[in-house]
C-alpha cells in the first residue's frame, strides 16, 4: 500500500515553513472537501507544474521510487479478486479504483510527513492544502468508479432477469397450451360418456308378424325324367 513509503531527503515534504496547528489542519481538511481546483488558465498551468513535484495527478500516474511497486500490484490484485471484472469496461473501472485509492493514500502520507519532527523542516501551508485537496479528489474518484461499476452490474442483471422472465413466460405459455388441449380432450371424453348413457343406441327388432318371402326353388330341367313318388 502507499503507506509503506521510503521518503528521501529531497522529498517535497521537506520544504521549510511554519508549523500548522491542529485547528488549521482541520480547517484545511474541510476546505479541501469542497475545493474544485484552480479556475483560471494561470492557475491550471501552475497546478500542472505542481503535479510534477508531488505526483498526485491520475494522468501521469506511476509508482514513485519511495513507494513499493509490489504493494500497488497487490492492491490491484485484491480489487480484481473482490469485484471480478468480466468485461473491458469493468477492468478499466477496477484499475481506476486502484489508481485513485493509491493516490489518495499517497496524499495522506505526504500530509503526515509535513508533521514529521524528524524531518529538517515542515512543509508550507499551501502545499499541505494541496495534499488535502488531492486526497479528497481521489477519494471521490474512487467512489465514482465503484458506483459506475455497481451501476453497470445492476443494468446487466436487469437485462438478464428480463430475458429469463421472457423465456419463462414463453415456456409457461406452451405449457398452458398443452394443459388446455389436455383439458379439452378430457372434457370431450366425458361428454361422450354422458351421451352414451343419456341416448343409448336402439337395437333392431324383427316384428314376428312380418312374413319373409320364401326362397323359390330352382326350376327343374324338363329333359330329365320326373321321378315318380
Amino acid at each position: 500500500m502507499a503507506g509503506n513509503l521510503r521518503p528521501e531527503p529531497s522529498h517535497p515534504a521537506a520544504m521549510t515553513s511554519h508549523t500548522l496547528s491542529a485547528a488549521q489542519l482541520a480547517a484545511n481538511r474541510i476546505n479541501a472537501q469542497s475545493s474544485t481546483g484552480p479556475k483560471t488558465a494561470e492557475g491550471k498551468t501552475a497546478s500542472s507544474q505542481n503535479s510534477r513535484r508531488h505526483g498526485l495527478t491520475a494522468s501521469d500516474f506511476v509508482v514513485l521510487a519511495w513507494e513499493l511497486q509490489g504493494d500497488y500490484e497487490q492492491l490491484l490484485t485484491d480489487l480484481r479478486s473482490e469485484h471480478k471484472p468480466s468485461t473491458p469496461t469493468e477492468h478499466l473501472l477496477v484499475d481506476a479504483m486502484a489508481k485513485h485509492h493509491w493516490l489518495s493514500e499517497r496524499a495522506a502520507t505526504l500530509q503526515e510527513l509535513c508533521f514529521d519532527d524528524t524531518r529538517p523542516g515542515h512543509c508550507a501551508e499551501a502545499l499541505l492544502s494541496t495534499y488535502l485537496r488531492y486526497q479528497a479528489h481521489h477519494e471521490r474518484a474512487f467512489h465514482k468508479a465503484l458506483n459506475e461499476l455497481l451501476k453497470l452490474r445492476r443494468e446487466r442483471q436487469r437485462e438478464h432477469d428480463g430475458f429469463v422472465s421472457q423465456t419463462m413466460r414463453i415456456a409457461n405459455g406452451h405449457r398452458n397450451d398443452d394443459r388446455h388441449f389436455l383439458q379439452l380432450e378430457i372434457l370431450k371424453t366425458k361428454l361422450e360418456k354422458i351421451k352414451s348413457v343419456a341416448y343409448p343406441k336402439e337395437s333392431v327388432q324383427i316384428d314376428s308378424t312380418l312374413t319373409l318371402p320364401m326362397t323359390q326353388s330352382a326350376p327343374q330341367n324338363p329333359a330329365l325324367p320326373q321321378q315318380s313318388v
